[in-house]
């Protein structure tokens, strides 16, 4: 991918204010959909700061918290230095110390989202109209028009706050496979299929061993009905990863609207005895009717 535009110019662009290169900048947000979508969210923040300043500011009562914390550690660190406390104690506050570590290391470890979790107003997005769409990894649910209609269900609260927050993620803190999925799930979800392919593809050049750009691909493919291509995506990752239920499902699925069904019942059979999304949407298609030609 190219340069992306500076946050500050992107800041200065939404205020209205020129910045060095000012046409290339415009020439570069003609083109760049991530730029273009992040432009759009700076403009859409100052509208709001300007309607609402004081929304934007802390709770007084946070800050105030915040500070008396630090005040009482300062107070307490310098106590510490005038008063010696006694070795047994001292050793006491350190097993203490690192006990509650330690706790709290095995917690992390136990209760940390799965890599494939996306924020949930994506999910929530993306599983609006997700009855006849592939699954995707963190969606429970499937992907068949994720684009908010007018009249039809309204976008989830906070969509746009963490699909900006997915593209800030994917510029700032360095690009990933991972930020590359969420961030192009994030742009399914707003209705933006091709900064969606963009962002799937790019995951895919970052680290081809991570399959879940390759399944938002296919997914993508099948929403175009181009089916030779999701076939084509979804048997490479099931041969790489045979226990990837989301990619089995989803071939069958692909199977299925190609009018191969005894092959897709192949794939979808061994799937229906779990209960985990891809067991229950392999049920589902097992037991309706093929809408393929």
């Amino acid at each position: 991918m190219k340069d992306h535009l500076a946050l500050e110019d992107l800041a200065l662009l939404a205020e209205g204010r020129p910045i060095a290169d000012s046409n290339d900048a415009d020439r570069h947000l003609a083109t760049c959909r991530s730029c273009a979508a992040a432009y759009v969210d700076a403009v859409r923040y100052r509208a709001a700061w300007l309607a609402m300043p004081g929304a934007f500011d802390p709770p007084t009562a946070e800050v105030r918290a915040g500070m008396a914390l630090i005040e009482a550690d300062a107070a307490e660190a310098t106590a510490s230095r005038i008063v010696r406390p006694h070795p047994a104690r001292v050793d006491v506050r350190w097993a203490a110390g690192v006990a509650t570590v330690v706790v709290a290391l095995v917690f992390w470890a136990l209760t940390r989202a799965p890599a494939d979790d996306l924020p949930a107003p994506i999910v929530q997005a993306l599983a609006q109209h997700a009855e006849q769409g592939l699954l995707l990894p963190g969606v429970h649910g499937s992907v068949s028009s994720p684009t908010i209609r007018s009249g039809a269900a309204e976008a989830p609260i906070g969509l746009g706050d963490a699909v900006a927050s997915a593209l800030a993620d994917f510029e700032t803190r360095g690009p990933s496979a991972h930020r590359a999925y969420v961030a192009g799930a994030g742009c399914l979800a707003r209705g933006n299929p091709d900064a969606a392919r963009d962002f799937a593809r790019e995951g895919e050049r970052l680290d081809a061993r991570d399959t879940r750009c390759t399944l938002l691909l296919a997914a993508l493919d099948y929403r175009e009905n181009r089916l030779a291509d999701a076939e084509s995506r979804l048997r490479a990752v099931v041969a790489r990863e045979p226990a990837n239920r989301t990619a089995v499902v989803d071939l069958g699925m692909v199977l299925r609207a190609a009018g191969r069904e005894h092959q897709a019942r192949e794939w979808l059979e061994p799937l229906a005895r779990g209960n985990d999304a891809a067991g229950l949407r392999a049920r589902v298609l097992l037991t309706s009717p093929s809408s393929a030609p």
